[in-house]
């Protein structure tokens, strides 16, 4: 199997854990590589700006670096496509459709403190 068929199956497996805790086992799994592949695959992802890794929030900002950030996709149209999810009525009503009203709803927030004037921090209330 050649990095471009691992490289698709893990971006489906990105796709399926869309809205959830970032598990590099099971991305690993997924596509057929080493949890450490994983970690620096999502990190070119994170890089390109085609996922977005929420933080947990924390007072003390080094449980914040240990605990397990949630991953979006910035477009959650092709996330809908890498899950196969191609209809507005299947992402309505289908099983993950709270997933993906979630990561809609987190990056339209995202866009919109970027274009805000002052910084603003977001983190995700567990």
């Amino acid at each position: 199997m050649t990095d471009t068929v691992r490289f698709r199956k893990f971006l489906v497996g990105c796709a399926a854990l869309v809205s959830e805790q970032v598990n590099y086992s099971t991305l690993a799994e997924s596509a057929d590589i080493a949890p450490s592949t994983a970690k620096e695959w999502l990190k070119v992802l994170v890089g390109l700006h085609i996922v977005y890794l929420l933080a947990p929030y924390s007072n003390n900002e080094l449980k914040r670096l240990s605990k397990t950030p949630k991953l979006y996709f910035c477009d959650t149209g092709l996330c809908a496509y890498l899950s196969m999810w191609l209809t507005a009525d299947t992402l309505r009503n289908g099983a993950a459709s709270g997933h993906y009203y979630e990561n809609y709803v987190v990056m339209e927030l995202v866009k919109n403190y970027a274009c805000a004037k002052s910084k603003v921090n977001i983190t995700l209330f567990s």
